[in-house]
């Protein structure tokens, strides 16, 4: 069965810098977080269980990975092993964007919860 999330349609998660978020468990094989960075801000530090693949969709940050700085810009795909500690800090002058794969899904995260309705409620 197909599903659509839509990250208008749902209440976003807040943490600390302004950095916010929204989750999508797409299935029990893949967990979908979607966030934004301001300028100058990082999201906060995780060590998932599950493989994660991360896109830097917009911006230019640093992904710091079991301490080591690998810079990315628009565009650049990541693959990071389980259990490793991973975090991302935007050293662009705009909002990086950027959205993380865990796979499989990874229970920890909570689907964010849907808020309004934009229409398109296909399944």
């Amino acid at each position: 069965m197909s599903k659509l999330f839509d990250i208008e349609e749902v209440q976003w998660t807040q943490e600390e810098g302004g950095v916010r978020y929204c989750v999508f468990q797409a299935s029990e094989q893949a967990t979908v977080q979607y966030y934004e960075i301001p300028k100058g801000q990082q999201t906060a530090q995780v060590s998932s269980p599950c493989e994660i693949l991360v896109l830097c969709e917009n911006g230019i940050c640093d992904y710091v990975i079991d301490g080591i700085t690998y810079p990315v810009n628009d565009g650049v795909w990541c693959w990071i092993p389980a259990g490793c500690t991973y975090f991302v800090k935007n050293r662009d002058g705009s909002t990086a964007v950027n959205v993380r794969y865990y796979l499989p899904a990874w229970d920890s995260l909570p689907e964010s919860p849907k808020i309004t309705d934009r229409g398109h409620n296909w399944q």
